[in-house]
C-alpha cells in the first residue's frame, strides 16, 4: 500500500531501526540504499505524523510529513509496518492516545 497525503502514520522507534538496520556516519541509521533515518529525524519516533506530500521518482516514493515541514524525505519503512512489511496508516490517530 502507498500511503496518500493526508494519511496518519506512526514512525518507528529508534531503538527498533537500530536492531534491524545498520548505523551510518553522523549518527544516522542506514535504512535503505539511497536512505538514512536522521538523528533530527529522531524527534518523531514513537508519534503519530500526517503524510503532506508523495514523491514517486521511477521505483522509489518518498514521503515529506506535516509535523517537520517537509524538511526531511521518509520513506515506508520509517513508519510502522504490518506484518506483510506494508505502513499502517490510523484513521483516527484519537482513538489511540490516552
Amino acid at each position: 500500500m502507498k500511503l496518500k497525503v493526508g494519511d496518519k502514520v506512526k514512525v518507528r522507534r529508534w531503538e527498533d531501526l537500530e536492531h534491524e538496520y545498520p548505523p551510518y556516519c553522523l549518527g544516522g541509521i542506514k535504512v535503505t540504499e539511497a536512505k538514512l533515518f536522521l538523528p533530527e529525524m529522531r524527534r518523531f519516533c514513537g508519534r503519530f505524523v500526517t503524510i503532506d506530500d508523495v514523491i514517486c521518482p521511477p521505483g522509489k516514493t518518498f514521503y515529506y510529513i506535516r509535523e517537520d515541514y517537509g524538511a526531511c524525505e521518509w520513506v515506508s519503512e520509517m513508519f510502522e509496518l504490518d506484518s506483510k512489511g506494508k505502513p499502517i496508516c490510523y484513521s483516527d490517530v484519537s482513538d489511540f492516545i490516552a
